[in-house]
């Protein structure tokens, strides 16, 4: 059976003998310890090529185009962004084109053993959906389908409409291409019988003639007919055959395609062979003139199928595909029904029903999830509000040691850090599903300017130099989301900073940058998860995550780089500009 999995050998053993035997077994390389891990990453990048793409660093599939070396990705010739993740796993994706992808295998494909501390997958769907959206923008089709509690598929899709016309319109043709030869045959072989025929009663007036005049009739050559005569010996044997030649048209000066009849015949005790040809031109244009006939009406049944396909069954599926299409564009938080279509079609009207239903169902289940999370956030807010209240008069007292202090303190730190955590994992949880309505133009520049205004002290208590290049900038969007999203870029910047750093903030019409400067690490694209953080960060590691998920309600595009040993966010308010 041959082998379709990747082998890398990675040892301690060094010999010559070693890394032969190991090849020799079927082994696609071997690594000898110790090793750098950008050897090891390309060697596995090599075996990756050579096994699913021939060995070249340029992959194409269709309009797409992925340079694996410079890690760029095009699709028709325009070069589109993607973050490392996404890039790693459209070449996943297209290592396994046609195959079932599991999440589990996507995880451990782009994280590792780090997927362990992981409860769920939902950043894999974050990072497929950003994906999808990014491809389909720059013009590429639709390839990514999603298996529901399974995974994904990348390939190109069949619609059932599609499938069904070209297996009808394949049938079609052989069936017709079959009946057209075979009507063809059995035209040509009634022709041949009634040629023979008249061969055959010309055969009996020159016997008829010979009885009744004991001589041969002269030998002749008409339009269409020639008679040869040819003596022959006694011991010749008597014969009776028909069988094609050629008929020589003195007239037209060419020679035709004909039919002969061979026999024998007496004539006063002498034997003579005769020989009847009659030209077949005419059998055969007569053939002809229907075979032409048979491939047009051949030709206009397969047009007509066509048509009627093209135009009659896209109608009658048309019911099928606006559902389709209610259901991909079905948002949970709008509470919209699927609209009935219009349809005599049981199975549509049943698709319709069982869709409502299921809208129906997932609204009620939603319903009681969203009424569940709001009252176990005010249930906890209030025994969390009790303690903290009861902290601060408990901390105005005097009556415990300053060990027990220390305690309290932190009990009520930790307080009050599961109260913050509370508040964000609910706007975390209102933000996706749009429940802040309050959405407006908002003159970014003056928020931008009060902004800054409210954070000048901690500026100055961190002895941070703050550089501002504020443009005009209208952004429409929740007022109350944009005070959260500056909050927590200016946080950020802030926390992460150093005594005497700087902080640049550059706004434009269509974008907005952070610049500051901290540690000399450079972030990964963990960064914008829940719960990433740095081990010296005494934050939730939720400020980014609910900034990225601002982002993507509105449809703007938040992005991390180093850039001269310092760290840059940067917004993009309307990506297509």
């Amino acid at each position: 059976m041959k082998k379709k999995d990747g082998v890398l050998i990675i040892s301690a053993r060094h010999s010559l003998d070693s890394k032969l035997a190991g090849l020799d077994l079927g082994a696609d390389d071997y690594l000898v310890k110790p090793f750098h891990l950008s050897e090891l990453k390309a060697r596995v990048s090599a075996i990756v090529r050579r096994k699913n793409f021939d060995g070249d660093n340029i992959i194409t599939y269709n309009e797409i185009s992925i340079d694996v070396l410079a890690m760029t990705t095009t699709v028709n010739g325009k070069a589109i962004v993607l973050t490392r993740k996404e890039f790693d796993l459209l070449v996943y994706f297209l290592a396994n084109k046609g195959k079932v992808v599991t999440k589990n295998a996507m995880a451990e494909h782009l994280w590792g053993d780090e997927m362990d501390i992981s409860d769920d997958f939902d950043f894999i769907y974050t990072h497929v959906k950003n994906l999808r959206k990014k491809l389909l923008e720059a013009g590429s089709q639709d390839y990514l389908r999603s298996l529901y509690g399974i995974g994904y598929k990348f390939g190109e899709s069949v619609k059932l409409a599609n499938k069904y016309n070209r297996v009808n319109l394949i049938t079609s043709l052989v069936v017709l291409v079959i009946t057209g030869v075979i009507y063809y045959i059995v035209i040509h072989f009634i022709l041949t019988e009634k040629l023979d025929k008249d061969l055959a009663v010309e055969e009996d007036e020159i016997k008829q003639y010979v009885a009744t005049y004991h001589k041969l009739p002269l030998a002749s050559s008409y339009i269409d007919q020639q008679v040869y005569y040819k003596a022959l010996t006694d011991t010749a044997p008597d014969v009776r055959l028909f069988h094609y030649t050629t008929y020589n048209n003195a007239k037209e000066h060419e020679t035709e395609p004909g039919r002969s009849l061979i026999t024998s015949v007496k004539v006063n005790g002498k034997r003579y062979e005769v020989t009847i040809i009659k030209s077949r031109v005419e059998a055969e244009d007569l053939v002809r003139i229907i075979l032409l006939i048979t491939i047009a009406v051949t030709v206009i049944l397969l047009a007509a199928l066509i048509l009627i396909n093209r135009f009659v069954l896209n109608r009658l599926w048309k019911p099928f595909y606006t559902i389709l299409n209610q259901m991909k564009t079905y948002e949970l938080a709008k509470m919209d029904d699927i609209a009935q279509q219009q349809t005599n079609i049981d199975e549509f009207k049943e698709l319709n029903d069982s869709a409502n239903a299921m809208a129906a169902r997932v609204r009620q289940d939603y319903k009681e999830l969203k009424s569940f999370a709001d009252n176990a956030s005010h249930e906890m807010m209030t025994p969390l509000a009790i303690i903290n209240s009861k902290l601060d008069s408990l901390l105005q007292t005097d009556s415990f040691t300053p060990e027990q202090g220390a305690i309290l303190e932190d009990v009520y730190h930790g307080v009050g850090r599961l109260f913050r955590l509370n508040q964000s994992l609910l706007l975390l949880a209102k933000i996706e599903n749009n429940l802040i309505p309050d959405v407006q133009d908002i003159d970014m520049q003056e928020l931008l300017t009060n902004k800054i205004r409210q954070f000048q002290e901690l500026f100055e208590k961190d002895g941070l130099s703050l550089v501002q290049e504020l443009r005009p900038s209208q952004v429409r969007m929740s007022r109350y989301l944009a005070d959260v999203l500056l909050n927590n870029l200016f946080s950020n910047a802030i926390r992460h900073n150093h005594n005497g750093g700087t902080i640049a903030v550059l706004l434009y019409p269509n974008s907005l940058q952070l610049i500051n400067t901290g540690k000399d690490i450079e972030l990964d694209d963990k960064l914008f998860e829940r719960f990433a953080k740095s081990t010296a960060s005494e934050g939730m590691g939720l400020g980014l995550a609910i900034t990225k998920q601002i982002c993507a309600l509105y449809g703007f595009v938040i992005s991390y780089q180093r850039k001269d040993q310092k760290h840059c966010f940067t917004v993009v308010f309307n990506p297509k500009i």
